[in-house]
């Protein structure tokens, strides 16, 4: 039954590549809270950052193979998105599934982490923005804690699970470096549309009573000990309104 072409060849562990596995023991065990899971995902929160597609976009896309998918067919794959629908209530979940299905995206980037870090360096490079490629991240380590703590792979592989787990630890260092990136994309932006408002004090009031529920909510959220960074981005952005 396991599949996603027999996981990657077993990640491809028959390449004579020296093992992480040293490194996946000493390295803490990140389970996330299922909490995490759902109020991490870009649906349950507006995204702050649009990707801008063009056809040059697209183009590169094509020929870098980032539209070549696995099969939604695939047993691994369908068990990934029963699991996001029924166990993590997901309402869209499906962009998850389509970002996990890209050929290019292996389960041998839990063995080669610089070959992962190469992956999403050449997102950037086609030009898509930071929280693009933060997504794209943050739903592959997603597919990866469902493998390590929502199916049998540690009694069927444990050595890729071992690589999984590093794969889990260090990947969270690249998305705090991705996340500071979609920080500062958000800033500028909000600058540059201050510049251009010319709003009267009657119209502030008005943005601001439409804000406020919004502003509640993730003065909550973060109080509860929530780390998404979007949630402290509409705090900031409301307090700098009253300011303004």
């Amino acid at each position: 039954m396991t599949t996603l072409k027999q996981m990657n060849a077993d990640s491809n562990t028959q390449g004579g590549e020296e093992d992480n596995d040293d490194e996946a023991d000493q390295q803490p065990e990140t389970r996330e809270s299922e909490d995490n899971l759902r109020e991490t995902d870009e649906d349950d929160m507006p995204r702050t950052q649009s990707q801008k597609w063009t056809v040059d976009k697209r183009i590169k896309m094509k020929k870098a193979g980032f539209y070549d998918r696995h099969p939604l067919s695939d047993p691994i794959l369908k068990g990934f998105s029963d699991y996001l629908k029924n166990h993590c209530r997901l309402e869209r979940y499906q962009q998850n599934v389509e970002d996990v299905r890209k050929r290019r995206v292996t389960l041998n980037f839990a063995k080669r982490i610089e070959k992962a870090r190469l992956f999403f360096k050449k997102l950037q490079d086609i030009g898509l923005c930071n929280q693009t490629v933060t997504n794209y991240l943050k739903h592959v380590r997603r597919f990866v804690h469902y493998l390590l703590f929502a199916t049998s792979l540690i009694r069927q592989n444990k050595r890729l699970y071992k690589q999984m787990k590093y794969f889990k630890n260090v990947t969270a260092d690249i998305q705090k470096t991705f996340s500071k990136g979609v920080a500062k994309e958000v800033v500028s932006k909000r600058y540059l549309e201050l510049q251009k408002s010319d709003k009267t004090p009657q119209q502030c009031r008005e943005i601001l009573n439409v804000a406020k529920p919004v502003f509640l909510k993730a003065i909550k959220k973060v109080e509860r000990g929530s780390q998404n960074i979007e949630y402290r981005l509409e705090i900031l952005y409301y307090l700098e309104a009253l300011l303004y």
